[in-house]
């Protein structure tokens, strides 16, 4: 997440194209708030259900949703071939 004072700026998704372009492995999967989605979506993600992860995914996903402060955060999966 970038600082509020520094959005709109585009350096999170200049992050991430420049990330996406170095790495050759696809898909590339990510877990995210889904406060994100939109922000992953304009940069080429699309939402997937979380039984097509990767099984150590599913297990990261298992454990995070677990987390007490996550109660309160749907956490969605995205991926980006």
């Amino acid at each position: 997440m970038v600082i509020s004072e520094y959005r709109k700026q585009r350096i999170g998704s200049q992050l991430v194209k420049t990330t996406l372009l170095k790495e050759k492995r696809k898909p590339i999967y990510l877990l995210c708030s889904a406060q994100q989605q939109d922000f992953y979506e304009r940069n080429g993600f699309k939402l997937v259900d979380t039984d097509v992860l990767p099984q150590i995914l599913k297990d990261e996903y298992r454990r995070i949703i677990e987390l007490p402060f996550a109660q309160n955060i749907k956490v969605i999966a995205m991926v980006y071939r």
